[in-house]
């Protein structure tokens, strides 16, 4: 058996710490604390997408593997359930979509003229590979469709944004014995509205990635007419 290189082994143990989501680390202090581990995402997307990958990256002062990783964890569904282990970052993915036994994938029409290479989170990967069974498309696709039409905040709604943020970090707590809780119907009204929000944005993708499954079809009718 040969030896492993010292590269080998180094992607060895990445790839196995990349199974799950975070991974306990040691500080300077000596505290363990958890940290999102990476997967590597190599995938082919058009010139029009690559360059707004990283003109979005530009503004908000990240690099292109952060900003991917932000789109995937933001823009794809929720899939996943959190564990019970020591870490939030931490999730319990399904297993027949991660790993399923048959899967059916839909490739472009058309191979991207450019190739990112990208490490991105292993929440970020194992939401991509569940979203890919579960729509029957590549993850080039996704991640092209992903980029191309996500909207993203203007500079003005950035703006406000950072000063509420702002706002935020000046303000100073109440004393919790004088705060009065919110009433029950108040709490009901604050959850029904996020449901909405969550509920507008996943019909949004709904209807993108159906747009883009009757475009296929209807492709695949044409080339069958023609013969």
């Amino acid at each position: 058996m040969n030896k492993l290189t010292k590269g080998q082994k180094d992607y060895k143990r990445r790839k196995e710490q990349g199974l799950k989501d975070a991974r306990l680390v040691e500080r300077e202090d000596g505290k363990q604390v958890p940290r999102v581990t990476k997967r590597q995402l190599c995938v082919r997307v058009s010139q029009e997408a690559s360059e707004r990958l990283s003109v979005e990256a530009e503004k908000r002062m990240l690099t292109k593997q952060e900003m991917l990783t932000w789109l995937l964890v933001q823009g794809l569904p929720k899939y996943s359930t959190h564990s019970s282990g020591y870490s939030v970052c931490d999730h319990n993915w399904p297993e027949h979509l991660l790993n399923p036994e048959d899967r059916t994938v839909r490739y472009k029409g058309n191979t991207g003229t450019v190739q990112l290479n990208l490490a991105v989170s292993s929440t970020a990967w194992n939401k991509l590979e569940c979203h890919k069974t579960t729509t029957g498309l590549s993850k080039a696709r996704i991640v092209q469709t992903l980029i191309l039409n996500h909207k993203f905040l203007t500079e003005e709604q950035r703006e406000r944004q950072r000063k509420y943020r702002d706002e935020w970090f000046q303000w100073t707590p109440t004393d919790p014995a004088t705060v009065t809780p919110p009433s029950k119907e108040e709490v009901e009204r604050v959850q029904e509205a996020l449901q909405k929000l969550q509920d507008e944005r996943e019909a949004a993708w709904d209807q993108i990635f159906n747009q883009l499954k009757d475009q296929r079809l209807s492709q695949i009718d044409d080339t069958e007419d023609s013969h």
